[in-house]
C-alpha cells in the first residue's frame, strides 16, 4: 500500500529530459510488445488524450478538487490533465496538488514522476515543486489510500487483460469479480473490474472517464455493470473510434459517467463524425452506434414479428469444427455425393467462393473442401445429416448479412457459420429479411462492439431469432418482400458475375427498405458497406 501522499523526496539528480511525453513514450518502448499483451497494457496516444480530457472537463460548473488516473502508466492522462487546469486558470503549483495517479508497476510510477517533473521544469517550477504530487505504486482495485480525498473525476485507460484472451489475470482480481458476481459475469475482463471500482472511488457528482474495450457495450458478462451504471453512472458522453486507437487487436471506445446523474442527453464524439452531437439516451450499444453514423431504421423490436418465427438457427462448435477438419479432402471432378464445406471467408451476399478462392481450415490452405456423409458417425454424424437439407448459410460475423442460400442441402458449415433452418418456401423471404436495410442497422444497433473489427457486427444462433420481419400492416409490403425473395431464389452462388450480382443486391435492398418504411438514405449506407462481389 502506498503512503497518504504517495511520494518521497528526490536523493538523485534531475533527470536532463526536457519533453515529459518524450518520457511517457519511453517507457512505453521499454516493454515489450509480448509483456504489453500478457498485461493488458495498452498506452494512450496524445492526441487521444487530449480528446478524452475535453470531453471530460467540457461543462464543469467548477474546477475538479483532485482528478485520479486509477492506472497511470507513464503519465500521459496526468500531463494532459495538468494542461487542462492549467488553460483553466490553475496555477502550475495548484494543477500539481489537484492531479493523483496510482499503477501496480513501480517503473511506471517512476517514469510518470520523471514526466511531471519535466512538466513542472517547462513551467518555471522547482524541483521540490513535484514532491508533492500524489503518486505511488497500488493496485486500484485495492481502493485508495485512505488520507487521499475522494476524486472528483477519475480518468485513464486501465488494463484489458482477460480470462478468454489469455492475459495476466491476477489472483486479487478474480476475488474481485467473485465480490460482485452480480454485477460482472465469469469472464469480465479487468477493464470492467476498473470501471466498477472507478465509479466507486469518485466522489457524488463527480465524472469517471475510462477507455474501455468495445466488448463492454454488449457482452454477456457485463450485462449487470451496464444496467447499474445506468441508475448509478449514467453516460453523459461517448467518444467512440472508427479506425484502430492502439497497437492491440481490440477497439475501444470511452464513456463520461456522471455518477449520482441523471439520464438525459448523450453527447457523442467519434473519429467517423464531422463533429459531435447530443442524442438522446438509450443502450450503451445504440449510443455507440450513434457515435459511429449507424442511422436508426425506426423498427420497434418489441412490436415486430420475429425471424424467430419462421426459422431455427444452429452453429456447430469445437468439436464439429475439428471432426470436419479431420474428414476435409479436396474434391475432384468425380465428386458428387460430397459435401462442400464452407467457411466465413467462403461466403458472400448470395454467392459463394467455394471452389474459386482458396479457404484456411485447420492451420491448412484447400482449394475444393469436401467431406463424405460416411465420414462421419455418433453425434457428430447426427449434427451432419441434420446440415443436409435446404438451408441459409450465414457467417455470424460481418458489416452486412451475409446469407447464401443452400437449396440443394450440400454446403457443410464450419464454425463460425451459422445454420438457419426453415421451410424451403420461405428460404428466399429469410435471405431477403437478412439483406435487408434496415434489419442491418437494427442489428448493429442492438449489438453494437460485439465483433472484432470496428464497424462489424457479431451475432450467435439465439440473436438470430430476434431480428424483426417486415411490418405486415404496410401496405405493399408482403408484394415488396416477395419481389425481393423471387430476386434472392434466382441467383446461383457458385455461377455469379460480379456486375449483375451487385445489381440484384441493390434492387433487393431498395425494395426491402421500402418493406420496412425507411427512407432511401438508409439504404445508401447499407449499400455503401457491400464489399465487392463475385
Amino acid at each position: 500500500m502506498i503512503s497518504s501522499h504517495g511520494t518521497h523526496p528526490l536523493t538523485e539528480p534531475e533527470p536532463a529530459e526536457t519533453d515529459p511525453w518524450s518520457i511517457v513514450l519511453g517507457h512505453e518502448q521499454q516493454a515489450s510488445p509480448t509483456e504489453r499483451k500478457r498485461r493488458g497494457a495498452w498506452y494512450t496516444p496524445r492526441s487521444l488524450v487530449d480528446a478524452l480530457v475535453r470531453l471530460t472537463f467540457d461543462g464543469l460548473d467548477e474546477a475538479p478538487e483532485l482528478v485520479l488516473d486509477p492506472s497511470c502508466g507513464g503519465g500521459g492522462f496526468l500531463l494532459g490533465v495538468l494542461d487542462r487546469l492549467v488553460a483553466d486558470g490553475a496555477s502550475p503549483e495548484v494543477a500539481l496538488r489537484r492531479v493523483a495517479g496510482i499503477d501496480i508497476d513501480a517503473s511506471a510510477i517512476a517514469a510518470a514522476r520523471r514526466a511531471i517533473g519535466a512538466w513542472a521544469r517547462g513551467h518555471d517550477l522547482p524541483s521540490s515543486a513535484v514532491t508533492g504530487v500524489r503518486l505511488g505504486t497500488a493496485d486500484a482495485l485495492d481502493g485508495l489510500p485512505s488520507a487521499w480525498p475522494r476524486p472528483s473525476i477519475v480518468i485513464g485507460n486501465p488494463p484489458f487483460a482477460s480470462p478468454l484472451r489469455g492475459g495476466s489475470f491476477p489472483e486479487r482480481a478474480h476475488e474481485a469479480r467473485r465480490e460482485d458476481g452480480d454485477l460482472l459475469g465469469p469472464y469480465s475482463d479487468l477493464a470492467a473490474l476498473h470501471l466498477l471500482a472507478a465509479v466507486r472511488s469518485c466522489a457524488p457528482h463527480g465524472r469517471v472517464c475510462l477507455i474501455l474495450p468495445q466488448s463492454l457495450l454488449a457482452g454477456r458478462d457485463s450485462a449487470g455493470l451496464r444496467a447499474w451504471l445506468d441508475i448509478a453512472a449514467p453516460p453523459t458522453a461517448v467518444w467512440i473510434s472508427s479506425v484502430g486507437q492502439f497497437r492491440a487487436s481490440v477497439n475501444v471506445w470511452a464513456p463520461v459517467l456522471a455518477v449520482g446523474g441523471e439520464r438525459g442527453p448523450v453527447r457523442v464524439v467519434a473519429t467517423s463524425l464531422p463533429e459531435p452531437r447530443s442524442v438522446a439516451p438509450g443502450a450503451w450499444p445504440e449510443l455507440a452506434a450513434e457515435a459511429l453514423g449507424i442511422p436508426n431504421p425506426g423498427i420497434d423490436g418489441d412490436r415486430a414479428i420475429l425471424f424467430g418465427t419462421l426459422a431455427t438457427a444452429t452453429a456447430g462448435f469445437r468439436d464439429e469444427y475439428y471432426g470436419i477438419a479431420a474428414a476435409c479432402r479436396e474434391s475432384d471432378d468425380a465428386d458428387r455425393g460430397a459435401l462442400r464445406i464452407v467457411t466465413s471467408g467462403s461466403l458472400h451476399p448470395l454467392s459463394c467462393s467455394w471452389g474459386r478462392k482458396e479457404i484456411t481450415l485447420a492451420k491448412r490452405r484447400w482449394s475444393r473442401p469436401v467431406a463424405d456423409r460416411p465420414a462421419f458417425d455418433g453425434a457428430l454424424g447426427r449434427w451432419v445429416e441434420q446440415q443436409c437439407r435446404p438451408k441459409l448459410v450465414l457467417p455470424t460475423q460481418s458489416r452486412v448479412f451475409e446469407p447464401v442460400i443452400d437449396t440443394v442441402g450440400n454446403l457443410l458449415p464450419v464454425t463460425p457459420v451459422l445454420s438457419i433452418n426453415a421451410q424451403p418456401e420461405v428460404l428466399g423471404r429469410l435471405a431477403a429479411v437478412l439483406l435487408a436495410p434496415p434489419v442491418v442497422a437494427w442489428a448493429h444497433r442492438r449489438w453494437c462492439g460485439t465483433a472484432l473489427s470496428v464497424g462489424a457486427m457479431k451475432l450467435a444462433a439465439k440473436d438470430l431469432a430476434l431480428l424483426p420481419l417486415p411490418p405486415s400492416a404496410r401496405q405493399g409490403t408482403a408484394r415488396r418482400w416477395d419481389q425481393a425473395a423471387e430476386l434472392a431464389l434466382g441467383i446461383d452462388p457458385f455461377d455469379v458475375d460480379a456486375t449483375p450480382l451487385r445489381e440484384t443486391l441493390e434492387t433487393i435492398g431498395r425494395l426491402m427498405t421500402e418493406a420496412y418504411g425507411a427512407p432511401e438514405s438508409l439504404f445508401d449506407w447499407w449499400s455503401s458497406r457491400l464489399h465487392p462481389v463475385g
